[in-house]
């Protein structure tokens, strides 16, 4: 079984033996992509730095509509988990994208002004 291949049921290992559970229902696929998202974002975040990963996250999230600009922030806390750091080292790394013209912070908002510079920034990295 490689990474992103389809189960056929859930694979559990209890003291050197490795136990598979056949039911796949709804709330062992639920379990099986959460596991899957927690293994990417750790992957991630054991290789890039916090800006990388904060780009990236920004990037995948960014939606394909013309008002895809604004992102919200009312969980701060929620995002700096995900790309493993704390949310008082996130708002720092906001205000120095911020300086550096590539987002503004409005209140529980952030803007995108340079997706391009973001993107670079990203150096390709996605939370998908």
């Amino acid at each position: 079984m490689r990474e992103g291949d389809a189960l056929d049921g859930l694979y559990f290992q209890a003291e050197g033996i490795t136990k598979v559970s056949s039911s796949v229902g709804t709330r062992n696929k639920q379990l099986s992509y959460k596991l899957q998202t927690c293994t990417t974002a750790s992957r991630i975040n054991l290789l890039a730095s916090v800006e990388e990963r904060f780009a990236g996250y920004l990037i995948t999230s960014q939606q394909p509509i013309a008002f895809g600009k604004e992102i919200l922030l009312s969980n701060c806390h929620e995002i700096a988990s995900l790309i493993g750091t704390t949310s008082r080292y996130l708002n720092r790394v906001i205000q120095k994208l911020s300086a550096a013209g590539i987002l503004k912070k409005e209140k529980k908002k952030i803007i995108v002004l340079d997706w391009d510079g973001l993107d670079d920034l990203s150096n390709g990295l996605r939370y998908e």
